[in-house]
Protein backbone atom coordinates (compact mmCIF):
# COMPACT_ATOMS: atom_id res chain seq x y z
CA UNK A 1 0.00 0.00 0.00
CA UNK A 2 1.42 3.32 -0.92
CA UNK A 3 0.60 6.43 0.92
CA UNK A 4 1.96 8.63 -1.67
CA UNK A 5 2.42 12.51 -1.27
CA UNK A 6 -1.04 13.67 -2.04
CA UNK A 7 -2.38 11.86 0.75
CA UNK A 8 0.05 13.94 3.29
CA UNK A 9 -2.94 17.00 2.59
CA UNK A 10 -5.24 14.20 4.07
CA UNK A 11 -7.67 15.13 7.27
CA UNK A 12 -6.45 13.88 10.68
CA UNK A 13 -8.96 12.90 12.73
CA UNK A 14 -8.07 14.00 16.34
CA UNK A 15 -10.09 11.48 19.00
CA UNK A 16 -10.27 12.41 22.88
CA UNK A 17 -12.80 11.17 25.29
CA UNK A 18 -13.10 13.28 28.62
CA UNK A 19 -14.34 12.90 31.95
CA UNK A 20 -14.43 15.81 34.15
CA UNK A 21 -11.53 17.15 32.61
CA UNK A 22 -13.01 20.71 31.98
CA UNK A 23 -9.86 22.17 34.32
CA UNK A 24 -7.37 20.71 30.98
CA UNK A 25 -9.65 21.86 27.88
CA UNK A 26 -8.46 25.39 28.14
CA UNK A 27 -5.07 24.33 27.66
CA UNK A 28 -5.95 21.37 25.54
CA UNK A 29 -7.31 23.70 23.10
CA UNK A 30 -4.59 26.13 22.75
CA UNK A 31 -2.51 23.02 21.98
CA UNK A 32 -4.92 22.23 19.27
CA UNK A 33 -5.10 25.67 17.70
CA UNK A 34 -1.11 25.62 17.43
CA UNK A 35 -0.57 23.00 15.25
CA UNK A 36 1.25 23.24 12.41
CA UNK A 37 -0.74 20.47 10.29
CA UNK A 38 -4.07 22.83 8.60
CA UNK A 39 -6.47 19.80 7.53
CA UNK A 40 -7.36 18.25 11.03
CA UNK A 41 -11.00 17.56 12.52
CA UNK A 42 -11.19 17.39 16.54
CA UNK A 43 -13.69 14.78 18.04
CA UNK A 44 -14.16 15.26 21.59
CA UNK A 45 -16.30 12.86 23.39
CA UNK A 46 -17.76 13.71 27.05
CA UNK A 47 -18.22 10.72 28.64
CA UNK A 48 -20.74 11.36 30.79
CA UNK A 49 -18.97 14.04 33.00
CA UNK A 50 -20.56 15.06 36.04
CA UNK A 51 -18.61 18.41 35.95
CA UNK A 52 -18.62 21.48 33.55
CA UNK A 53 -16.82 19.89 30.86
CA UNK A 54 -19.94 19.49 27.90
CA UNK A 55 -20.83 23.01 29.36
CA UNK A 56 -17.59 24.21 27.96
CA UNK A 57 -17.10 22.57 24.88
CA UNK A 58 -20.10 24.35 23.92
CA UNK A 59 -17.93 27.09 24.06
CA UNK A 60 -15.26 26.41 22.24
CA UNK A 61 -17.15 25.31 18.69
CA UNK A 62 -16.68 28.19 17.02
CA UNK A 63 -12.42 27.89 17.49
CA UNK A 64 -10.53 28.33 14.19
CA UNK A 65 -10.19 24.39 14.03
CA UNK A 66 -12.84 21.94 12.84
CA UNK A 67 -13.99 20.87 16.61
CA UNK A 68 -17.06 18.49 16.88
CA UNK A 69 -18.41 17.44 20.24
CA UNK A 70 -20.38 14.10 21.33
CA UNK A 71 -21.65 13.91 24.65
CA UNK A 72 -23.02 10.34 26.26
CA UNK A 73 -25.08 10.60 28.69
CA UNK A 74 -23.48 7.82 31.16
CA UNK A 75 -19.92 7.18 32.46
CA UNK A 76 -19.25 4.03 29.96
CA UNK A 77 -15.34 4.64 30.08
CA UNK A 78 -13.25 5.55 27.28
CA UNK A 79 -12.97 2.52 24.99
CA UNK A 80 -17.19 3.70 24.30
CA UNK A 81 -15.91 7.09 24.19
CA UNK A 82 -12.93 6.30 21.81
CA UNK A 83 -15.42 4.13 19.15
CA UNK A 84 -18.20 7.01 18.95
CA UNK A 85 -14.98 8.66 17.57
CA UNK A 86 -14.51 6.03 15.67
CA UNK A 87 -17.73 5.65 13.83
CA UNK A 88 -17.69 9.31 13.47
CA UNK A 89 -13.97 10.31 12.25
CA UNK A 90 -13.94 10.87 8.33
CA UNK A 91 -10.15 11.31 8.59
CA UNK A 92 -7.39 9.66 6.79
CA UNK A 93 -5.43 8.92 9.93
CA UNK A 94 -6.61 8.38 13.20
CA UNK A 95 -4.48 10.39 16.33
CA UNK A 96 -6.19 9.39 19.77
CA UNK A 97 -4.68 11.37 22.50
CA UNK A 98 -5.59 12.04 26.36
CA UNK A 99 -7.17 15.61 27.28
CA UNK A 100 -4.63 16.04 30.37
CA UNK A 101 -1.53 15.27 28.53
CA UNK A 102 0.73 17.68 26.04
CA UNK A 103 1.40 17.43 22.62
CA UNK A 104 4.52 19.49 20.68
CA UNK A 105 2.90 21.99 17.88
CA UNK A 106 4.47 19.91 15.23
CA UNK A 107 2.84 16.64 16.52
CA UNK A 108 0.25 15.97 13.79
CA UNK A 109 2.45 17.24 10.61
CA UNK A 110 5.50 15.21 11.63
CA UNK A 111 3.54 11.87 11.98
CA UNK A 112 1.77 12.51 8.97
CA UNK A 113 4.54 13.53 6.67
CA UNK A 114 6.61 10.38 7.68
CA UNK A 115 4.13 7.78 7.50
CA UNK A 116 3.22 8.96 4.48
CA UNK A 117 7.28 9.66 3.42
CA UNK A 118 8.23 6.09 4.89
CA UNK A 119 5.48 4.60 3.29
CA UNK A 120 4.39 2.61 6.49
CA UNK A 121 1.21 1.59 7.95
CA UNK A 122 1.82 2.10 11.83
CA UNK A 123 3.89 4.99 13.09
CA UNK A 124 4.94 5.88 16.58
CA UNK A 125 7.11 8.66 18.32
CA UNK A 126 9.02 9.99 21.26
CA UNK A 127 7.83 10.96 24.46
CA UNK A 128 8.15 11.50 27.69
CA UNK A 129 6.36 10.51 31.17
CA UNK A 130 5.95 13.48 33.79
CA UNK A 131 4.31 14.53 37.11
CA UNK A 132 4.83 17.71 38.78
CA UNK A 133 6.28 19.26 35.97
CA UNK A 134 9.54 17.24 36.11
CA UNK A 135 10.56 14.28 33.26
CA UNK A 136 10.31 10.58 34.91
CA UNK A 137 11.19 9.21 31.52
CA UNK A 138 11.83 9.61 27.98
CA UNK A 139 11.74 7.42 24.96
CA UNK A 140 13.62 8.56 21.97
CA UNK A 141 14.41 6.06 19.56
CA UNK A 142 14.83 5.47 15.59
CA UNK A 143 13.45 2.39 14.10
CA UNK A 144 11.97 1.60 10.33
CA UNK A 145 11.14 -1.90 9.91
CA UNK A 146 8.83 -4.79 8.21
CA UNK A 147 9.37 -6.84 11.11
CA UNK A 148 6.56 -6.78 13.08
CA UNK A 149 7.29 -9.03 15.91
CA UNK A 150 9.84 -6.44 17.10
CA UNK A 151 7.21 -3.77 17.04
CA UNK A 152 4.34 -5.84 19.13
CA UNK A 153 7.39 -6.86 21.44
CA UNK A 154 8.12 -3.46 21.81
CA UNK A 155 4.53 -2.47 22.11
CA UNK A 156 4.58 -4.93 25.14
CA UNK A 157 7.18 -3.69 26.96
CA UNK A 158 6.18 -0.46 29.52
CA UNK A 159 8.93 1.31 28.38
CA UNK A 160 9.14 0.24 25.15
CA UNK A 161 6.91 2.49 21.97
CA UNK A 162 4.61 1.36 24.63
CA UNK A 163 0.86 0.16 24.66
CA UNK A 164 -0.62 3.82 24.97
CA UNK A 165 -2.10 5.63 21.39
CA UNK A 166 -0.87 8.75 21.80
CA UNK A 167 2.40 8.42 20.85
CA UNK A 168 0.86 7.29 17.45
CA UNK A 169 -1.10 7.31 13.92
CA UNK A 170 -3.17 4.65 12.46
CA UNK A 171 -4.84 4.62 9.27
CA UNK A 172 -8.12 4.68 9.00
CA UNK A 173 -8.63 2.74 5.93
CA UNK A 174 -7.11 -0.51 8.38
CA UNK A 175 -9.56 0.31 11.06
CA UNK A 176 -12.66 0.44 8.80
CA UNK A 177 -11.77 -2.63 6.29
CA UNK A 178 -10.78 -4.61 9.50
CA UNK A 179 -13.79 -3.76 11.97
CA UNK A 180 -11.46 -2.67 14.62
CA UNK A 181 -12.97 -1.59 18.03
CA UNK A 182 -11.92 -0.74 21.53
CA UNK A 183 -13.38 -3.71 24.12
CA UNK A 184 -15.74 -2.02 25.99
CA UNK A 185 -15.53 -5.28 28.60
CA UNK A 186 -11.74 -4.02 29.14
CA UNK A 187 -10.84 -1.32 31.44
CA UNK A 188 -7.02 -2.09 32.01
CA UNK A 189 -5.25 -2.80 28.21
CA UNK A 190 -7.86 -1.74 26.48
CA UNK A 191 -5.44 0.13 24.53
CA UNK A 192 -2.91 -2.57 24.09
CA UNK A 193 -5.80 -4.85 22.82
CA UNK A 194 -6.04 -2.60 20.10
CA UNK A 195 -2.91 -1.75 19.28
CA UNK A 196 -2.27 -5.13 18.64
CA UNK A 197 -4.82 -6.19 16.35
CA UNK A 198 -4.29 -3.46 14.61
CA UNK A 199 -0.39 -4.87 14.17
CA UNK A 200 -1.91 -8.01 12.81
CA UNK A 201 -3.57 -6.55 9.86
CA UNK A 202 -0.05 -4.04 8.73
CA UNK A 203 2.58 -4.96 6.86
CA UNK A 204 5.30 -2.52 7.96
CA UNK A 205 5.97 -0.03 10.97
CA UNK A 206 8.25 2.97 11.61
CA UNK A 207 9.42 4.49 15.28
CA UNK A 208 10.50 8.11 14.76
CA UNK A 209 13.05 9.50 17.35
CA UNK A 210 11.26 12.87 17.91
CA UNK A 211 9.51 13.51 21.32
CA UNK A 212 5.95 14.73 20.09
CA UNK A 213 4.22 13.83 22.98
CA UNK A 214 4.14 14.29 26.94
CA UNK A 215 2.02 11.64 29.14
CA UNK A 216 0.92 13.42 32.52
CA UNK A 217 0.76 10.36 34.98
CA UNK A 218 -2.10 10.70 37.00
CA UNK A 219 -3.03 8.99 40.25
CA UNK A 220 -6.60 8.39 39.88
CA UNK A 221 -6.26 5.73 37.48
CA UNK A 222 -7.94 2.43 38.08
CA UNK A 223 -3.80 0.55 37.96
CA UNK A 224 -2.47 3.93 39.86
CA UNK A 225 -4.50 3.23 42.91
CA UNK A 226 -4.10 -0.02 44.10
CA UNK A 227 -1.53 0.67 46.72
CA UNK A 228 -4.30 2.66 48.58
CA UNK A 229 -7.10 0.05 47.79
CA UNK A 230 -8.17 -1.90 50.65
CA UNK A 231 -10.13 -4.35 48.53
CA UNK A 232 -9.60 -6.35 45.12
CA UNK A 233 -10.57 -4.47 42.50
CA UNK A 234 -11.96 -6.63 39.62
CA UNK A 235 -11.24 -4.39 36.83
CA UNK A 236 -7.35 -5.13 37.69
CA UNK A 237 -7.95 -8.82 35.92
CA UNK A 238 -8.84 -7.17 33.01
CA UNK A 239 -5.55 -6.50 31.97
CA UNK A 240 -4.93 -10.31 31.94
CA UNK A 241 -8.07 -10.94 29.91
CA UNK A 242 -7.55 -8.48 27.73
CA UNK A 243 -3.42 -9.96 26.88
CA UNK A 244 -5.07 -13.43 26.58
CA UNK A 245 -7.47 -12.08 23.92
CA UNK A 246 -5.06 -10.26 22.15
CA UNK A 247 -2.70 -13.34 22.12
CA UNK A 248 -5.66 -15.65 20.91
CA UNK A 249 -6.68 -13.48 17.98
CA UNK A 250 -3.41 -12.33 16.63
CA UNK A 251 -1.29 -15.89 16.61
CA UNK A 252 -4.80 -17.69 14.89
CA UNK A 253 -5.09 -14.67 12.23
CA UNK A 254 -1.22 -14.25 11.00
CA UNK A 255 1.42 -15.87 11.17
CA UNK A 256 3.82 -12.89 11.30
CA UNK A 257 4.59 -13.00 15.17
CA UNK A 258 6.70 -15.52 17.14
CA UNK A 259 4.32 -17.84 19.72
CA UNK A 260 6.21 -16.47 22.42
CA UNK A 261 5.71 -13.03 21.85
CA UNK A 262 2.97 -11.92 24.65
CA UNK A 263 4.91 -14.53 27.20
CA UNK A 264 6.59 -11.51 28.36
CA UNK A 265 4.00 -9.49 28.88
CA UNK A 266 1.87 -12.41 30.47
CA UNK A 267 4.36 -12.72 32.85
CA UNK A 268 4.68 -9.13 34.30
CA UNK A 269 1.10 -8.94 34.33
CA UNK A 270 1.02 -12.26 36.65
CA UNK A 271 3.74 -11.02 39.39
CA UNK A 272 1.56 -7.65 39.69
CA UNK A 273 -1.99 -9.53 40.17
CA UNK A 274 -0.46 -12.79 42.33
CA UNK A 275 0.61 -10.29 44.88
CA UNK A 276 -2.61 -8.95 44.97
CA UNK A 277 -4.65 -12.09 44.58
CA UNK A 278 -2.50 -12.96 47.94
CA UNK A 279 -2.77 -10.15 50.06
CA UNK A 280 -7.08 -9.58 48.82
CA UNK A 281 -7.74 -13.36 49.50
CA UNK A 282 -9.29 -13.19 46.45
CA UNK A 283 -9.51 -16.72 44.64
CA UNK A 284 -12.12 -16.98 41.44
CA UNK A 285 -11.54 -19.03 38.32
CA UNK A 286 -9.78 -16.11 36.97
CA UNK A 287 -7.24 -15.30 39.84
CA UNK A 288 -6.60 -19.36 39.98
CA UNK A 289 -5.96 -19.31 36.45
CA UNK A 290 -3.51 -16.53 36.94
CA UNK A 291 -1.39 -18.23 40.35
CA UNK A 292 -1.49 -21.33 37.56
CA UNK A 293 -0.01 -19.95 34.84
CA UNK A 294 2.94 -18.52 37.43
CA UNK A 295 3.82 -21.77 38.83
CA UNK A 296 3.93 -23.64 35.08
CA UNK A 297 6.06 -20.58 33.62
CA UNK A 298 8.37 -20.15 36.92
CA UNK A 299 11.50 -21.74 35.79
CA UNK A 300 11.15 -19.92 32.12
CA UNK A 301 11.16 -16.46 33.99
CA UNK A 302 13.61 -16.98 36.56
CA UNK A 303 16.03 -18.00 33.39
CA UNK A 304 14.94 -15.01 31.53
CA UNK A 305 17.45 -12.28 31.47
CA UNK A 306 14.96 -10.16 30.65
CA UNK A 307 13.33 -9.94 34.08
CA UNK A 308 15.27 -8.16 37.15
CA UNK A 309 16.80 -9.91 39.88
CA UNK A 310 13.66 -7.74 42.07
CA UNK A 311 11.12 -9.55 40.09
CA UNK A 312 13.07 -12.88 40.10
CA UNK A 313 12.74 -12.92 43.81
CA UNK A 314 9.44 -11.61 44.00
CA UNK A 315 8.21 -14.55 41.42
CA UNK A 316 9.76 -17.24 44.07
CA UNK A 317 8.29 -15.24 47.15
CA UNK A 318 5.11 -15.66 45.14
CA UNK A 319 5.64 -19.30 44.23
CA UNK A 320 6.53 -20.41 47.61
Amino acid sequence: MFLGVKKLFGLASIIIPVYNGSHYLDSLMLMLEKQTYSKIEVLIIDDGSSDNTWQKLTTYTSRNFNLRIFKQKENKGVSAARNKGIENAAGTFLFFIDADDLIENDYVYKMIKIICEKNVQFLTCGYTEFSGGQDTFVRSECSVSSDLNQAMSLVLKHHGICSALWNKVFLSSVVQRNDLKFDESIYIGEDMLFIALYLSNVESWCEIADVLYHYRINNDGVMQNYKISNEFNKNWISEWKAVNIAEAKVLKSTSKFNSDVFLHKKMKITLKLVGRIKKYNYYTKDSKEIIKYLRKNILLLLTNRSFSFKEKVKALFLYL
